[in-house]
């Protein structure tokens, strides 16, 4: 049986953890940089001899995604790119993936390569190389891939995640992953443990969900109150989806507008103090995880423009986005606003 857990972090830290069968080796860690509390990036190496890749770790996905010398758009050309020539382990699948971003699109085709993820070895990890970048949102990204740490059921042909490899090949006492993440920008001191977790960033009671389908990492909530009052967002039942890879909470298209709505944050910040008392708060089996407004609301420093003081101009906005999720009704994903409270984990 697959299971949430909650603990509560210290202050600005969380982590997301998954658990499976018992292995042979020990813990590892990945040092994960924070760019402006919207990414979180960090290494892993491909081939033989290794090459060094910067990239995003995300639960919210299922497919790994490097960006290839095969590819000859601008945005490939300005990162660095896998060449499947200067690797002995490199093997050719005859399979290929087209994917739509929202407003961009991928096209690569499937490869298998050596891993190195956090200094442990998985061999005939299935990847895709990237191809084609389609639209302006690929342009100035700062990472070279995505390991997607969702099922494999969610996978393009069932492909199996470096989680799942490194369960099947034994690599761990304990097949854990952990998140920290910081919210000091720009720093490298957030962190994926392989293996283990970090106790002493954990306080608090830590409580069991059952995860609902070897698909998302998805549970189910009970209600979701705002202020502490049922505004009417979830009809009954609704479901929450761990996602390390998104820095918004998106909800069903009417819900995300009801927020909106109801929040109504002004966008020179000048009613922020009034909505103090407006926490967002996740029931899940009677345990109650509440975010405060200074949690889910994004605070944006210019880096041009300035007030009628001299001092720099600041914008506020609603951490939520509007994002139906097919197959399944009112689901919510939450994210760093979460992950930068709450510790999970997944067996």
């Amino acid at each position: 049986m697959k299971n949430q857990h909650f603990g509560k972090m210290n202050s600005h830290f969380k982590s997301f953890i998954q658990t499976a069968k018992t292995g042979t080796s020990t813990t590892a860690s990945i040092s994960l940089t924070n760019i402006k509390n919207s990414q979180y990036t960090g290494q892993i190496s491909i081939g033989d001899p290794q090459n060094v890749f910067s990239v995003i770790y995300d639960t919210g996905s299922a497919n790994v995604w490097i960006n290839s010398k095969i590819c000859k758009d601008q945005g490939c050309k300005k990162r660095k790119q896998y060449d499947h020539d200067r690797s002995e382990n490199y093997e050719r699948e005859n399979l290929h993936l087209d994917v739509e971003f929202g407003t961009g699109e991928l096209k690569g085709e499937f490869s298998q390569d050596t891993f190195y993820f956090g200094g442990i070895q998985i061999d005939k990890q299935d990847f895709i190389e990237i191809g084609e970048e389609i639209g302006m949102v690929f342009q100035d990204q700062q990472f070279d891939g995505i390991i997607g740490l969702a099922f494999p059921s969610m996978a393009a042909y069932n492909k199996n995640s470096i989680f799942d490899n490194i369960i099947q090949q034994k690599k761990l006492n304990k097949n854990i992953l952990s998140f920290y993440m910081s919210k000091n920008q720009g720093r490298n001191d957030s962190q994926l443990t392989i293996g283990g977790i970090d106790k002493s960033k954990v306080f608090g009671q830590v409580n069991y969900h059952k995860v609902l389908k070897d698909y998302y990492w998805i549970f189910k909530a009970d209600n979701i109150l705002l202020g502490g009052k049922d505004v009417g967002l979830c009809d009954k039942v609704c479901y929450l989806i761990a996602d390390t890879g998104t820095s918004l909470i998106t909800a069903p298209e009417q819900k995300a507008f009801t927020l909106l709505e109801l929040i109504n944050v002004n966008e020179d910040c000048s009613n922020k103090y009034q909505i103090n008392n407006l926490d967002l708060t996740f029931i899940v089996d009677g345990h109650k995880y509440s975010l405060t407004p200074q949690e889910y609301i994004i605070e944006e420093k210019l880096t041009q423009g300035y007030t009628f003081a001299g001092t720099q101009k600041t914008i506020c906005q609603l951490g939520v986005m509007p994002l139906d999720i097919p197959n399944d009704e009112d689901g919510f994903q939450y994210e760093q606003a979460w992950i930068c409270k709450y510790m999970e984990i997944v067996k």
